[in-house]
């Protein structure tokens, strides 16, 4: 499938989040038949696409987005939409507009694994998210869908890719509002309502925003009475998330239906002001609200915590520098960081930001029981070089543990780096790289498979 799509109708400025990797997201419905109705929310950020010339005043960026479903690390189904965007010859990426699409499936309710991926061939860019997916159980005869949350939506609109009982509803997979994306917008199902006689004909739907660190209102609830239009309902509404400063927030919906027991559903959002940064506010900020600071290009240097910045630091500072800022007060931990990157990289302000941006995808990727995912050798391939310009995924094979090779052409003419399941339970660990400075073990393979058969004539 290839479609022609000009970004102008979705000119939703999201400056704040860069050139991030694609964004995903995945709501889940009553489906029927013991199955659960699931729709999966891509968002491509336009800066994130390469362009071409196409003629003297245009530029053409041609992609494809691929998502993949797989089940005990078998993939049993895969979509692929190819795209191309085109633009005035003057066009700034920055400009932050996305791409929007919506992948729809009937999914029989457990864990999955999801790959989304963004696929340019000619410029040899492949952006990726890999995530473990849950899919509810939900039932018609009483309960809430989960939220989605969109950037545009309008009422009695005609059948369209995102329109869905009659109201046309933008995904905003992101999750992020503020200055650029001001209004929040939220769609949600309710199932299994009383429409007996002797039951009232409405229900009472209690809307209350959060704060994501300590659950305290952000907002006075909105608190209204809803028509029961028979025993399903649809609830889709929004409110202006710019009032709410920056920071992680859940918006809360219950319904009370009269005699039975409240329907509650919760989703987690954010809200970027850049504002609020440069007046001093330096709120709490847990990882996903951490990686979209870093990548928006605001100093994370003014706003992350100093000991956890110098932890994950440990990759490129000296045992000199980690005694030095052992016995500072967070003050002068915050000076040093300021004037290490500036040391580091004087001509490059993003590079702090790009570090901990990194770290942040790697404790999304990575992290393992109680471990953190920055400190997993992956992770720390992952914040010290970058995504790879390949990575070979190897799973499930006759004699040879689950493995990745990740190859970075642009590192020392070409290297790879191979990670190996040495425990079995899905935390791989480096055992081979062709880089200077690393583990080298070019048999690394043979001593996987003797060590594998050891341990299998030991179990048998």
């Amino acid at each position: 499938m290839c479609i022609r799509f000009i970004f102008a109708l979705f000119a939703l400025c999201l400056s704040t989040r860069g050139s991030a990797a694609v964004d995903v997201d995945v709501v889940s419905y009553y489906g029927g038949n013991g199955l659960t109705y699931s729709e999966v929310f891509i968002g491509v950020p336009r800066s994130a696409l390469i362009y071409s010339k196409l003629t003297e005043d245009s530029l053409r960026a041609t992609f494809s987005i691929i998502v993949s479903l797989s089940s005990s690390d078998t993939v049993f189904l895969s979509d692929t939409l190819d795209a191309e965007d085109v633009v005035s010859a003057g066009f700034a990426p920055s400009q932050g507009a996305f791409f929007p699409y919506t992948f729809r499936y009937y999914l029989v309710p457990g864990t999955y694994g999801l790959d989304a991926s963004l696929v340019q061939v000619e410029g040899h860019s492949i952006r990726k998210k890999d995530l473990a997916i849950s899919i509810p159980a939900i039932s018609d005869s009483f309960g809430l869908s989960e939220i989605a949350l969109g950037a545009e939506m309008k009422f009695g609109a005609e059948e369209g890719s995102f329109t869905r009982n009659g109201i046309r509803f933008v995904p905003n997979p992101s999750a992020f509002y503020g200055s650029e994306l001001p209004m929040l917008y939220y769609y949600t199902e309710c199932y299994g309502l009383d429409t007996s006689k002797a039951q009232a004909d409405s229900v009472t739907l209690v809307r209350t925003v959060r704060t994501g660190d300590s659950g305290t209102e952000a907002k006075l609830p909105s608190i209204r009475r809803i028509k029961k239009p028979g025993a399903s309902l649809v609830i889709a509404d929004g409110f202006p998330a710019y009032t709410l400063k920056t920071g992680t927030y859940v918006l809360e919906l219950l319904v009370q239906e009269e005699n039975r027991p409240d329907r509650l559903s919760r989703r987690k959002f954010y809200v970027y002001r850049p504002e609020d940064i440069s007046q001093g506010y330096a709120p709490e900020l847990d990882v996903a609200m951490q990686q979209a600071l870093l990548v928006s290009g605001e100093d994370i240097l003014n706003t992350i915590d100093p000991d956890s910045a110098l932890d994950i630091m440990s990759y490129v500072m000296t045992k000199q520098d980690q005694r030095r800022v052992r016995n500072m007060e967070p003050d002068g931990k915050r000076r040093f960081l300021i004037e290490f990157w500036h040391e580091r990289d004087p001509d490059d302000p993003e590079a702090a930001n790009r570090y901990f941006a990194r770290a942040a995808e790697a404790n999304h990727r990575y992290s393992f029981l109680n471990q953190q995912g920055w400190k997993t050798d992956r992770g720390r391939i992952l914040i010290q070089h970058g995504e790879p310009d390949f990575m070979d995924r190897r799973y499930a094979e006759a004699q040879v543990p689950d493995h990745e090779i990740w190859h970075f052409d642009r590192l020392e003419g070409g290297v790879l780096f191979v990670f190996f399941d040495r425990s079995g339970f899905g935390d791989l660990d480096l055992v081979h790289s062709t880089m200077r400075g690393e583990i080298y073990n070019p048999d690394w393979a043979k001593s996987v498979q003797d060590r594998n058969s050891s341990t299998r004539g030991l179990r048998d």
